[in-house]
């Protein structure tokens, strides 16, 4: 594919067999970020995808950032299999889903940077879709809170729906969430909420 926005154009290579879809992603831009593979692993697509079980993808990007547009052609690809028209409607709406597809993502940088460590925890289902106790993330990803806060806001500019204290007051000082461990691909999905909140002086 050769798209438009030449900042993020990508060889894409899609293999269909025994009910398992593998994609192979290539950045052709390849400037200055360090070597960052993206490893993608999706299971349990079965009871929407009648002919396929799993999807794999291997992506090679030149930037964090990219990981949206990686997600973006997985979208697009279990779309064109499914009766479906995103991925959420396959994947399930957080508040309401049922444990049956299951994501795991692991993205691979020669820094181990802080946003990867979030990206890699935010990345599975398991983490995903409950309210977490934000000490204890800090605790388990070895951040500090101030770290946690611009990793947060990082991943927010991604478009990953990351819900904390700052952003929705509504659910508390302590906790944090994460909708999907995916970001929000639609147009129409707001990130940033509209309503404005009258806080008591």
């Amino acid at each position: 594919k050769k798209p438009s926005d030449k900042k993020n154009s990508f060889l894409c290579i899609v293999t269909d067999s025994s009910r398992h879809v593998r994609l192979d992603i290539d950045s052709l831009n390849q400037k200055g970020f360090e070597s960052s593979n993206l490893e993608v692993k999706i299971s349990g697509l079965s009871k929407y995808l009648p002919n396929f079980d799993s999807l794999s993808a291997n992506a090679c990007i030149d930037s964090e950032s990219q990981i949206f547009h990686v997600w973006k052609e997985i979208e697009e690809i279990l779309v064109s299999r499914s009766k479906f028209f995103t991925l959420i409607d396959i994947y399930g709406h957080y508040a309401n889903r049922g444990d049956v597809v299951d994501i795991s993502v692991e993205l691979k940088n020669e820094n181990n940077s802080s946003t990867e460590k979030l990206i890699n925890y935010f990345g599975k289902t398991k983490n995903c879709g409950e309210f977490i106790c934000e000490e204890e993330l800090i605790d388990k990803i070895k951040l500090t809170k101030f770290q946690l806060k611009n990793e947060v806001s990082k991943l927010r500019k991604m478009r990953f729906d990351i819900r904390t204290y700052d952003t929705h007051p509504i659910i508390g000082s302590e906790n944090i969430l994460c909708t999907y461990p995916f970001p929000l691909l639609s147009k129409k999905a707001l990130v940033t909420s509209k309503v404005k909140l009258n806080r008591d002086k």
